[in-house]
C-alpha cells in the first residue's frame, strides 16, 4: 500500500510539471533578458539646420524648452538649438564626442514591461512565442520630437526555447518560429 501511494504522488508530480512556458515565466525572462524598466531617448542635434526645421514645428521653443539662434551665419559655430534652464532635467548623459558635435541625448519616456498577453506554445512545446505589451511612462515634452503617433503601449514579441535547464529567451529567433 505504501508503494501505491508513493507511486501516485510521483506521477502527481510529474504530471504537474508541465514544461509549457507559462506567462509568469515569460514576464520573468523578458525582464531579466530586456532589462526593463528602460529609458526611450533621443539625440538632438543641435547643429543641425535640418533637425532644427524639425524643432522648429513643436511646441518646445514656446513652452520654453529650446530657443533657435535664427540669425546665424555660415561661419557661426553657434548650434541651431540651444537648451534653455528649462530643459536640463531631460537631458541624459551625452559621450563628449557627441558634446563636441553638438549632439545632445534627451529622455523621451520611461519603458516599463506591462504584461504577458499571451504564449503560443510550437514544436512540441520546446519553443514558444509570448506577446507582451510595453507603456510609455513619465513622458517627457521631448516626445514632440518623435514622428508620427506616439501611442502608450506597444505589443511586441518574444522566442524562447527550451533546454534541459529550463526556459530561455532567443535573441536571434531562428525558423523553428516561423
Amino acid at each position: 500500500m505504501k508503494n501505491f501511494i508513493l507511486i501516485l504522488i510521483c506521477a502527481v508530480f510529474v504530471g504537474c510539471s508541465s514544461k509549457e512556458l507559462s506567462r509568469e515565466k515569460a514576464f520573468e525572462l523578458i525582464v531579466q533578458s530586456k532589462k526593463y524598466p528602460q529609458i526611450y531617448d533621443e539625440d538632438i542635434f543641435a547643429g543641425d539646420p535640418e533637425h532644427a526645421e524639425k524643432a522648429s514645428k513643436t511646441n518646445l521653443e514656446k513652452l520654453g524648452y529650446i530657443t533657435f539662434n535664427r540669425k546665424r551665419t555660415f561661419l557661426d559655430d553657434r548650434p541651431y538649438i540651444e537648451f534653455t534652464a528649462k530643459a536640463k532635467p531631460f537631458f541624459l548623459e551625452t559621450p563628449k564626442s557627441d558634446v563636441e558635435h553638438q549632439v545632445q541625448k534627451v529622455k523621451i519616456s520611461d519603458i516599463v514591461l506591462g504584461e504577458v498577453t499571451g504564449v503560443k506554445m510550437l514544436n512540441e512545446n520546446k519553443s514558444a512565442v509570448a506577446e507582451y505589451t510595453i507603456k510609455y511612462k513619465n513622458i517627457t515634452p521631448f516626445v514632440e520630437l518623435i514622428p508620427g503617433k506616439f501611442s502608450q503601449t506597444d505589443t511586441i514579441k518574444a522566442y524562447f526555447s527550451l533546454f534541459d535547464d529550463g526556459w530561455r529567451i532567443e535573441n536571434k529567433p531562428g525558423s523553428e518560429f516561423m
